[in-house]
């Protein structure tokens, strides 16, 4: 009896381990008809543009030189003196010009590769000189720019990496021009076991040739003065009243006591106020922002306003400045600045009368 009820319990148990199995294997497969969570996805837009490398063409020395006005500079025959150097800089100044370039203002050729800073600012009008490092052989996007604001910045890195190669070429081309010009114990100085003359940029060299050789005495400087403190003839175009006074600049410059550019636009002013010539144009370029009253721009203002000046003249029926009208001229202005220095001091004893009331 006792071996029959062991037996029947191991088969019990069998039993119920085969039940569980069985009930396991259906759990398993009802969770594998199940279907899996899907994953999120992110979703990346790839343009034509992201993998476009740009072909920049490469700059043609025959076709740059071949725009220069002057195949060659003047040579210099021994130990240059300062008109020497300026004829040479003047030479140079123009080839640069004609060799186009999308830095500096994109308006000023290679100027800026040749002319110290502040000249180049001055006779540009406020731009300055900086040709930017390569950006490789492709543009890079900001994050999620349009294929407009891809194209656009396509087009700008063709435009500054043609520009890069143009500048280099062009300044082969002038430093080879300067080395031609000067006997070579002027400037061997600048020279590199290595690198020979290659990396000499033509502003350097004639900072060199400025400095060491063509030196401004004193008594230019002195001389160089007056004649930028002389007014204009004012039966003269004007334009020769202002190309000498850009000269006086320029040489203040090369004499390392140079002209600022507010001194320019000072000289400028108190020219064409005595002149009595520009009547109210005066008083109203003085009263322009400090920021607006520059040399560039005056030269402007001052062509036009003499311009209407003599218009006016003209319908009065005179066919020329006479006498009578420039010393009726000259009175307006002195009238018209009194007038408004007196105004000027009323309001200011206005404003100190106040203050003594208030207190």
């Amino acid at each position: 009896m006792a071996t029959e009820r062991t037996t029947n319990v191991a088969q019990a148990a069998a039993a119920g381990g085969i039940q569980a199995a069985a009930a396991g294997a259906a759990a398993a497969g009802a969770a594998a008809a199940q279907p899996a969570q899907a994953q999120p996805q992110t979703n990346v837009t790839v343009s034509v543009m992201d993998s476009y490398v740009p072909t920049i063409p490469e700059p043609s020395s025959d076709a740059i030189e071949a725009k220069f006005p002057h195949k060659t500079l003047t040579k210099i025959e021994g130990q240059p003196t300062y008109a020497d150097f300026h004829l040479l800089r003047e030479e140079l100044y123009r080839n640069a010009l004609s060799s186009k370039s999308p830095f500096g203002g994109g308006n000023h050729g290679h100027m800026g590769a040749v002319m110290d800073g502040m000249t180049y600012t001055i006779e540009t009008g406020g731009a300055t000189w900086t040709v930017p490092a390569t950006s490789g052989i492709f543009p890079t996007f900001p994050p999620g720019a349009s294929d407009a604001e891809k194209k656009i910045r396509i087009a700008e890195f063709v435009r500054d990496e043609t520009g890069i190669k143009t500048n280099e070429c062009t300044i082969n081309l002038l430093r080879n021009q300067l080395l031609e010009a000067v006997d070579e114990e002027y400037y061997m100085e600048l020279y590199d076991n290595i690198f020979r003359y290659d990396r000499v940029d033509p502003a350097d060299f004639l900072s060199h040739i400025l400095k060491y050789y063509a030196a401004i005495d004193d008594d230019v400087l002195e001389e160089n003065k007056k004649a930028f403190e002389e007014p204009p003839d004012m039966s003269q175009p004007i334009d020769l009243y202002f190309r000498k006074q850009e000269r006086c600049r320029q040489l203040s410059v090369d004499g390392k006591v140079p002209i600022s550019q507010p001194e320019m636009v000072l000289q400028l002013q108190i020219h064409m106020g005595k002149s009595g010539m520009v009547n109210g144009a005066y008083t109203k370029w003085k009263r322009k922002a400090t920021a607006d009253r520059q040399w560039a721009p005056g030269k402007i203002f001052f062509r036009q306003a003499i311009k209407e000046a003599g218009n006016i003249t003209k319908l009065a029926g005179e066919s020329e400045f006479s006498a009578n009208s420039l010393t009726q001229l000259q009175q307006n202005t002195q009238d018209a600045v009194r007038n408004e220095m007196v105004d000027q001091m009323g309001e200011a004893f206005d404003n100190l009368a106040l203050a003594a009331t208030a207190k």
